[in-house]
């Protein structure tokens, strides 16, 4: 792609008696414009409540050439604009025009006194004409202001055409409406930021804004990457831990994902996002980390080696009992975390299956105890890639998937005698869950756009899914790249 001057993404909506209005090309696929400029183009109302079902003709006077679209996202003109979306629609090119069209839209919401220029077809006017002055602000519901400069108004047949932000270098709206009489400076137009949030697609398109901030980003919070669409996992945890009303005994969770994915990395969003919204003592929690290897002893050493593993790092004695250990935790004020790891390769080594019920098993039989406080018991299942040997029938990934699938739905109190659940599949991620972790976690350390961009390099279709680690990993190095460039 070859960087293009801003006239080019100029469009012109066609009748057959003329120009209906204006649109503007945000990539070589798809164009923007007003829901009444396509009224007028098609002779329907303006306010049809059902998406247009016929084919529009726009000119693209910088290809020279003339091309077909529809109508893909329909906003009809609504009489109060407190009802919704107002008077936009979204066009889907039925041919793919050359693809060195630069995008250059961007979100940005601080174009309040800069400097503006967008063109237009008014009536009688074949060629584009120019209107320009300076965006006043004062949003009013989804509509900016722009005040014009004499001679060079925005009047009818500019709608739906794109405001360049001389400051910014980019498009940072759609006009929408003029003046009502025809002298008058002032002209309206919708946010980029409000095309978005109708249509979140159009976030791959846009791009950063050449504007430097003022000031330097706080730093990238520690394994923030692995934050994204963990929802329905922590609305489990938390009906859990509304129904454990018994504190005398842990709850046990059983964390993991599909063939790609690592439990353990949950236990991250867990710390810095669930938690502390969840308990306020929070800031006191102990947490207990006998990573003790479970899987990699028989399957009857089992209970030994935790009970060992726990002595060591509660009481920093391997020989204390059971006993000795719930008391130790009894004492602490705050909740309590102990979490352990299993591996594939831990599971094919012994009888998997059974090692996951007899730790279960060794959690049911522990001894009740005095404390008031939450105690969580944590297993994170991490999948890793083993090659199919000739005494697998199967992959041993999807059995052990089938083994968690069906005790997901096993009631864990009357089979086990002990508090229980384990989380829905921690599955792959899809951009729209990357987007919505952009924006409402890294305002404070990155540039939202620039990174909605890079990530949209990183999708090649919507229905992608990238799995957390490798999307992580992805992820912290655009941050990376993102905190220098505002340091540089």
């Amino acid at each position: 792609m070859i960087d293009q001057p801003f006239e080019t993404c100029i469009v012109r909506l066609l009748t057959i008696d003329g120009i209906a209005g204006t649109g503007f090309l945000v990539s070589d696929n798809y164009a923007i414009t007003c829901a009444h400029v396509v009224a007028k183009a098609l002779s329907i109302p303006e306010n049809k409540h059902n998406k247009p079902e016929g084919k529009l003709y726009l000119g693209v006077p910088h290809y020279r050439l003339e091309i077909e679209a529809k109508v893909e996202i329909w906003h009809p003109v609504l009489p109060n604009l407190k009802e919704g979306y107002s008077d936009i629609a979204i066009l889907k090119l039925l041919k793919n025009l050359p693809n060195d069209i630069q995008p250059m839209v961007i979100k940005e919401q601080n174009f309040r006194e800069h400097m503006f220029r967008t063109y237009g077809f008014p009536d009688g006017f074949d060629r584009s004409t120019l209107a320009q002055g300076k965006i006043v602000g004062n949003p009013l519901g989804d509509r900016v202001e722009v005040e014009c400069e004499q001679d060079k108004c925005i009047v009818a047949g500019f709608s739906g055409a794109p405001i360049w932000d001389e400051t910014l270098q980019g498009i940072v709206g759609m006009v929408v409406e003029a003046a009502a009489y025809q002298l008058s400076k002032k002209a309206f137009f919708i946010p980029i930021n409000t095309l978005i949030e109708i249509w979140p697609k159009l976030h791959q398109y846009c791009r950063r804004s050449q504007k430097r901030l003022p000031s330097k980003p706080q730093s990238i919070p520690p394994l923030l990457p692995y934050l994204p669409d963990r929802l329905e996992q922590e609305r489990y945890l938390t009906k859990a831990i509304q129904k454990h009303t018994n504190k005398q005994k842990p709850l046990l969770c059983v964390v993991h994902g599909d063939h790609y994915e690592r439990g353990d990395k949950f236990l991250e969003r867990l710390k810095q996002k669930y938690l502390p919204k969840f308990d306020a003592t929070f800031d006191e929690l102990q947490s207990y980390f006998f990573n003790c290897e479970t899987c990699s002893h028989h399957v009857d050493e089992l209970h030994d080696v935790l009970r060992e593993s726990l002595g060591d790092r509660v009481l920093n004695n391997p020989l204390a009992t059971r006993d000795d250990i719930a008391k130790r935790i009894a004492q602490d004020n705050a909740p309590v975390i102990l979490y352990t790891n299993m591996y594939t390769k831990d599971w094919c080594r012994d009888n998997g299956t059974k090692m996951i019920y007899e730790f279960i098993k060794f959690w049911a039989e522990w001894p009740l105890s005095t404390q008031n406080h939450l105690v969580m018991v944590f297993l994170f299942f991490n999948y890793k890639n083993i090659q199919k040997k000739w005494f697998f029938k199967s992959s041993p990934n999807r059995k052990i998937r089938k083994t968690f699938q069906t005790l997901q739905t096993t009631d864990f109190v009357k089979e086990f005698k002990v508090h229980g659940v384990v989380l829905p599949e921690l599955l792959s991620i899809e951009i729209e869950h990357v987007e919505n972790w952009i924006n409402t976690y890294t305002h404070d350390f990155c540039d939202p756009d620039f990174l909605h961009q890079e990530v949209g390099k990183m999708f090649t279709t919507v229905e992608q899914k990238i799995a957390m680690e490798p999307l992580a990993r992805q992820l912290k190095q655009i941050l990376k790249k993102c905190e220098q460039d505002y340091t540089d």
